[in-house]
């Protein structure tokens, strides 16, 4: 093996001498082309490898650019020109993909647009079908229950039929869309005709693939949506992605109408139990033993006069009616009999009257509710005082000699004497009698005594019942009367002025003043933009910024704002800490804030802006405080509207003249009669009426 190995050795170092002596002999020329070739194959090898890869880059940057219509050139079959290819396969499912998104938008976008459910889940249905290319297209819709998808929209003539048979299908595994509905994913038979689980439809004999895909909203099934296709294949997993965003669309936009539509019907509610609420303080109001069932008065350019007869509500053309509203609802009628002409300027100006009488009335009808409340109160309080000091003296008398109580004094006296007598009376409410017997006790001084005297006396002794109740309660209900009347005040200075930014001004310092806040300022809300914008403040007497007015607005969705909340909501907000309130956002010019409270600006169900009040106090707002703000941003905000009003109507001068003036005299007014009498006369004396009937009556009017 040694030798062997030795003779090898000497071979190969023969012969790589044998090489080397050729290579020294090679011709200089032959080396020269040998280099050429070895050059051009280099060439010829890069650029099989590189020009496809720029290719695959090129149309990779173009994807990415947008452009999914482009794809790679197939150059060769080796493995760069097999990425090519499976890089064109993925744009392709890539474009298609898009495109089902974007028709998917469409689809959106279109039926976001329809509020009636029926209506909207047919638009879906037949718009599916034509943007999909699609045989077959229905929506169904869990019942009440949740227990069967019943069909409410289907595509031609088939799914007319369905419907009008009230088709629909139990929510169980016995079809693919009850399926779909109990498993919350969706179900797809792509050949009908290999298909296992596919139950035919005699109505849709070409269905050859079919999808149905749960409606979900969050993680609970509102439907399902149900598509055909004539082409085995062609609903399938690889667009499923696209069809799963698709049936997003009229799931959010079924709860989007289910949502308004309880929206809708709450207030609808409201209002209707506003009005029916409204119809019984009045219904109350007129049938009180004080008053009629009617109030009314007729006015012929010359006497003043009562009127209390039906007034029907028939009309021709020298006749103007016009109901009395409050809320809406109707409570008395202006009757216009014997005109020439009646032109519309004088119709809108006997509308915007009748809607002020109506306003006032309701406002004095409040009033006297809250007196006939306050002597209510008045009255229960004596009964519960009297009733705690049942065993105690509740009378005395005098008899010249010494003080008796009445349960230890005798009976009787000269029988031949009657007592005079005076009634001890607080708010109307009788509380007691004093009473004098004597030879002189009928003269007049006598009886101007007792009355001087027994005013003092009812006044004195109520005043000590207050005090027995607690100083507290004393000082509670002061300081609501004081807001009352700040109220009054604020509503009464605002409904005088016409111009809006000026009208805000005064109401945000009579209402830092009035109410000894720290701070008020009002916002406005511009519908447009979305936001609410400072226009007043009303500053501490003294406080540097005084007179001044800030610029900054917020948004309407803006969460940590109360002004916000509370357009948002057209509830008062409170916050009796703001401190420790998440999020409450310090103004750097208001360091003392320690109590918030914003009120809507509402009238109707339109929000016109926020009435936001501070105190340098914690728990510094009640529920009570809110009610009482809500009623003056209720009076502030009819301001605004009536000025907004006014100003749009500004080129008719001589109507708003005169019906500045008429408005001024009925807001006047403190009793519903010379509301009426005002009404009657000053809107007869405008329009020339022969005959003026203005009257509040429920009962038997046409």
């Amino acid at each position: 093996m040694i030798a062997n190995e030795r003779e090898i050795e000497v071979e190969a170092l023969a012969a790589f001498r044998t090489v080397e002596q050729l290579a020294q002999n090679l011709d200089i020329g032959i080396l020269g082309l040998v280099i050429i070739l070895g050059v051009t194959l280099a060439i010829f090898i890069t650029r099989s490898i590189i020009n496809p890869l720029k290719n695959l880059s090129d149309t990779v940057e173009a994807l990415g650019a947008g452009d999914l219509d482009a794809h790679a050139q197939i150059l060769d079959t080796t493995e760069i020109g097999q990425l090519a290819l499976n890089f064109n396969a993925m744009a392709g499912r890539l474009n298609q993909t898009v495109s089902s998104l974007t028709l998917a938008t469409e689809v959106g976008r279109t039926i976001a647009q329809e509020r009636d459910l029926d209506i909207l889940l047919k638009s879906a249905a037949d718009l599916i079908q034509d943007l999909f290319d699609l045989y077959y297209t229905q929506i169904y819709l869990l019942n009440p229950v949740g227990r069967r998808l019943v069909l409410r929209a289907g595509t031609g003539a088939v799914g007319g039929q369905l419907l009008i048979q009230r088709h629909s299908l139990p929510v169980d595994l016995a079809s693919l869309n009850g399926t779909a509905a109990v498993e919350k994913r969706a179900v797809i038979v792509e050949d009908t005709e290999s298909s296992t689980i596919h139950r035919a439809n005699p109505l849709l004999p070409d269905t050859r693939s079919e999808m149905v895909v749960p409606l979900l909203v969050g993680d609970q099934v509102v439907g399902v949506l149900d598509m055909q296709s004539k082409i085995a294949g062609a609903l399938s997993k690889d667009n499923l992605s696209a069809y799963e965003a698709l049936s997003g669309q009229p799931a959010v936009a079924i709860q989007n109408v289910e949502l308004l539509n309880e929206t809708q019907s709450a207030r609808a509610e409201l209002e209707a139990q506003s009005r029916r609420l409204t119809r019984e303080g009045w219904d109350d109001f007129l049938n009180a033993f004080e008053r009629g069932e009617r109030v009314g008065f007729t006015y012929d350019l010359e006497n003043m006069t009562s009127y209390m007869k039906p007034i029907t509500g028939k009309t021709d053309e020298h006749t103007l009616v016009k109901v009395i509203p409050v809320l809406n609802e109707p409570v008395g009628i202006l009757k216009f009999e014997g005109l020439v002409t009646i032109t519309a300027s004088e119709t809108a100006l006997v509308d915007t009257i009748a809607r002020q009488v109506g306003q006032q009335v309701e406002n004095l009808r409040l009033l006297a509710q809250a007196e006939d409340a306050v002597r209510r109160l008045t009255r229960e309080g004596w009964e519960k005082q009297l009733e705690a000091q049942s065993e105690a003296e509740t009378g005395f008398s005098y008899d010249l000699n010494k003080i008796t109580p009445l349960s230890a004094s005798a009976n009787g006296g000269d029988s031949d004497v009657r007592p005079t007598k005076h009634n001890l009376e607080i708010l109307g409410e009788k509380i007691g009698e004093i009473s004098v017997s004597g030879p002189d006790n009928t003269s007049k001084e006598i009886k101007e005594f007792l009355s001087t005297i027994g005013d003092q006396l009812a006044t004195r002794v109520e005043n000590l019942r207050l005090f027995e109740e607690t100083e507290r309660g004393q000082i509670e209900l002061e300081r609501r009367a004081r807001q009352l009347a700040a109220v009054a005040e604020v509503s009464t200075a605002s409904s005088r002025e016409l111009e809006v930014e000026t009208m805000l001004k005064t109401v945000v310092k009579l209402t830092q003043r009035q109410f000894d806040l720290y701070h008020a300022h009002i916002f406005t809300f511009d519908s447009e933009t979305e936001k609410l914008n400072i226009v007043a403040c009303g500053w501490l007497e003294g406080d540097e910024n005084e007179g001044t007015h800030e610029t900054s607005s917020i948004s309407l969705d803006q969460e940590q704002s109360l002004v916000a909340r509370a357009a948002r909501t057209k509830q008062a907000v409170i916050v009796n800490d703001v401190k420790n309130e998440p999020g409450w956002r310090p103004n750097p010019l208001l360091p003392d804030t320690a109590s918030e409270m914003a009120v809507p600006l509402v009238v109707g169900d339109e929000m016109i802006g926020v009435l936001d009040v501070q105190s340098e106090r914690v728990e510094a707002f009640t529920e009570e405080d809110a009610n009482i703000q809500l009623t003056l941003a209720s009076q502030v905000a009819t301001t605004m509207q009536n000025a907004r009003s006014f100003a749009l109507a500004q080129s008719q001068a001589e109507r708003e003249a005169t019906l500045n003036v008429i408005s001024q005299k009925i807001q006047t007014a403190t009793s519903v009669e010379a509301v009426l009498q005002i009404a009657a006369r000053e809107l007869g004396n405008a329009l020339n009426a022969p005959m003026t009937i203005a009257q509040l009556s429920l009962k038997n009017q046409d």
